[in-house]
Protein backbone atom coordinates (compact mmCIF):
# COMPACT_ATOMS: atom_id res chain seq x y z
CA UNK A 1 0.00 0.00 0.00
CA UNK A 2 2.69 2.44 0.57
CA UNK A 3 3.94 1.76 -3.03
CA UNK A 4 0.63 3.26 -4.15
CA UNK A 5 0.57 6.26 -2.20
CA UNK A 6 4.28 7.47 -3.17
CA UNK A 7 2.98 6.92 -6.82
CA UNK A 8 0.13 8.85 -6.22
CA UNK A 9 2.18 11.62 -4.06
CA UNK A 10 4.63 12.03 -7.06
CA UNK A 11 1.38 12.37 -9.65
CA UNK A 12 0.07 15.19 -7.57
CA UNK A 13 3.55 16.40 -7.64
CA UNK A 14 3.94 16.38 -11.38
CA UNK A 15 0.51 18.07 -11.85
CA UNK A 16 1.24 20.51 -9.07
CA UNK A 17 3.81 21.56 -10.73
CA UNK A 18 2.50 21.66 -14.44
CA UNK A 19 0.07 23.48 -12.96
CA UNK A 20 2.27 26.13 -11.22
CA UNK A 21 4.00 26.24 -14.78
CA UNK A 22 1.08 27.27 -16.56
CA UNK A 23 0.06 29.64 -13.64
CA UNK A 24 3.07 30.97 -14.08
CA UNK A 25 2.85 31.67 -18.38
CA UNK A 26 -0.50 32.63 -17.78
CA UNK A 27 1.12 35.50 -15.50
CA UNK A 28 3.78 36.10 -17.98
CA UNK A 29 1.73 35.92 -20.79
CA UNK A 30 -0.77 38.82 -18.79
CA UNK A 31 2.21 40.71 -17.99
CA UNK A 32 3.24 41.22 -21.80
CA UNK A 33 -0.05 42.55 -22.31
CA UNK A 34 -0.23 44.75 -19.46
CA UNK A 35 3.36 45.72 -20.56
CA UNK A 36 1.63 46.59 -24.37
CA UNK A 37 -1.36 48.56 -23.21
CA UNK A 38 0.92 50.43 -20.46
CA UNK A 39 3.10 51.45 -23.47
CA UNK A 40 0.56 52.36 -25.87
CA UNK A 41 -1.10 54.64 -23.28
CA UNK A 42 2.16 56.52 -22.09
CA UNK A 43 2.66 57.13 -25.85
CA UNK A 44 -0.97 58.49 -25.77
CA UNK A 45 -0.22 60.46 -22.34
CA UNK A 46 3.05 62.06 -24.40
CA UNK A 47 0.65 62.61 -27.42
CA UNK A 48 -2.04 64.45 -24.75
CA UNK A 49 1.49 66.50 -22.91
CA UNK A 50 2.25 67.73 -26.31
CA UNK A 51 -1.52 68.68 -27.11
CA UNK A 52 -2.05 70.56 -23.77
CA UNK A 53 1.39 72.56 -24.18
CA UNK A 54 0.32 74.08 -27.40
CA UNK A 55 -3.24 74.67 -26.34
CA UNK A 56 -1.53 76.65 -23.30
CA UNK A 57 0.69 78.61 -25.27
CA UNK A 58 -2.41 79.61 -27.72
CA UNK A 59 -4.27 80.39 -25.00
CA UNK A 60 -1.51 82.42 -23.86
CA UNK A 61 -1.24 84.11 -27.23
CA UNK A 62 -4.72 84.85 -27.30
CA UNK A 63 -4.48 86.78 -23.96
CA UNK A 64 -2.25 89.13 -25.08
CA UNK A 65 -3.85 89.62 -28.49
CA UNK A 66 -7.11 90.10 -26.77
CA UNK A 67 -5.15 92.41 -24.10
CA UNK A 68 -3.91 94.63 -27.77
CA UNK A 69 -7.18 94.47 -29.20
CA UNK A 70 -8.86 96.46 -25.91
CA UNK A 71 -5.56 98.40 -25.69
CA UNK A 72 -6.08 99.00 -29.74
CA UNK A 73 -10.03 100.13 -29.12
CA UNK A 74 -9.46 102.25 -26.43
CA UNK A 75 -6.86 104.28 -28.41
CA UNK A 76 -10.18 104.16 -31.61
CA UNK A 77 -12.50 105.71 -28.75
CA UNK A 78 -10.17 108.31 -27.92
CA UNK A 79 -9.57 109.66 -31.75
CA UNK A 80 -12.52 109.25 -32.48
CA UNK A 81 -13.91 111.62 -29.46
CA UNK A 82 -10.62 113.70 -30.61
CA UNK A 83 -12.38 113.82 -34.27
CA UNK A 84 -16.07 114.60 -32.78
CA UNK A 85 -14.18 117.42 -30.82
CA UNK A 86 -12.49 118.70 -34.06
CA UNK A 87 -15.85 118.03 -35.95
CA UNK A 88 -17.91 120.96 -33.52
CA UNK A 89 -14.75 123.65 -34.05
CA UNK A 90 -14.97 123.13 -37.33
CA UNK A 91 -18.64 123.87 -37.65
CA UNK A 92 -18.36 126.65 -35.32
CA UNK A 93 -15.71 128.10 -37.89
CA UNK A 94 -17.52 127.45 -41.07
CA UNK A 95 -20.59 129.36 -39.27
CA UNK A 96 -18.13 132.38 -38.72
CA UNK A 97 -16.74 132.22 -42.24
CA UNK A 98 -20.62 132.14 -43.46
CA UNK A 99 -20.81 135.25 -41.44
CA UNK A 100 -18.06 137.05 -42.47
CA UNK A 101 -18.83 136.38 -45.97
CA UNK A 102 -22.38 138.13 -45.02
CA UNK A 103 -20.68 140.68 -43.41
CA UNK A 104 -18.57 141.03 -46.69
CA UNK A 105 -21.86 141.18 -49.13
CA UNK A 106 -23.12 143.79 -46.71
CA UNK A 107 -20.07 146.22 -46.74
CA UNK A 108 -20.22 145.88 -50.79
CA UNK A 109 -23.49 146.72 -50.60
CA UNK A 110 -23.38 149.50 -48.37
CA UNK A 111 -19.70 150.73 -50.46
CA UNK A 112 -22.35 150.44 -53.56
CA UNK A 113 -24.67 152.66 -52.58
CA UNK A 114 -22.69 155.18 -51.35
CA UNK A 115 -21.12 154.94 -54.28
CA UNK A 116 -24.29 155.91 -56.30
CA UNK A 117 -24.88 158.58 -53.88
CA UNK A 118 -21.50 160.20 -54.02
CA UNK A 119 -22.26 159.88 -57.91
CA UNK A 120 -25.60 161.46 -57.45
CA UNK A 121 -23.98 164.33 -55.57
CA UNK A 122 -21.54 165.28 -57.43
Amino acid sequence: LQEGAVLKKRFDDIFDSTRYAKALEAIRTTKKEYAGVVKDHHGSLQGLAAHKLAATGFRDEMDKIRDQLSQIQDEINHHSDEINKHDVIITQYNDIQGDVEEMRERVDIKASQIDREETRLV
